[in-house]
């Protein structure tokens, strides 16, 4: 059985490597998705060899002042013990290591829509203004200042040009872009 969780944990370890490498390379991108699905089977694992360790330390300690097991047989499960012992800490070590990357690669996720929202929001910033005044002249009342004149519509133009080049010196200025 320990044989068998040590083949297991060593996978586990060498998935968590890789996927740490994957997370650490710019040029790759990790699918996010299978580290849910990897905690979920260390938890599994886990749920099943903590009480196994229990057992076995249990068997040792009441085996040995019982006399119920021979010297060799004792010696067999102190070392199948401490074995499944090193196994559960490493296990607890890998479980450590993917809540990290998952923390890790979540703060990666909300940094890439901040930045997204950002651009968002500094598009917005710039065309607020013009929407607002194209909005203002879309309304079909009489009275409109310049409805009769040729060169409104440029001066229009100009004027909402000069808006974007105002709001992107605002936010320059506030040194948000």
């Amino acid at each position: 059985l320990t044989d068998r969780m040590e083949t297991v944990l060593d996978e586990f370890d060498d998935e968590a490597d890789r996927y740490e490498d994957e997370l650490l390379d710019p040029r790759v991108n990790l699918d996010r998705s299978v580290l849910p699905e990897f905690r979920r089977r260390i938890l599994q694992v886990r749920r099943h060899i903590t009480p196994q360790r229990e057992a076995l330390n249990t068997l040792v300690r009441d085996g040995g002042q019982s006399g119920l097991f021979s010297d060799t047989d004792l010696l067999y499960l102190r070392e199948a013990a401490d074995r499944m012992t090193r196994l559960t800490e490493l296990l607890e070590t890998i479980r450590e290591r993917s809540s990290v990357l998952y923390e890790e690669a979540a703060q990666e996720g909300t940094e890439e829509t901040n930045r997204r929202l950002f651009v968002l929001a500094i598009l917005s910033a710039i065309f607020l203004p013009i929407s607002f005044v194209t909005g203002l002249f879309g309304v079909n009342l009489g009275g409109i200042p310049g409805s009769g004149s040729p060169v409104a519509f440029i001066t229009l133009v100009v004027a909402l040009a000069a808006s974007v080049v105002v709001t992107l010196a605002l936010l320059r200025w506030q040194r948000w872009i």
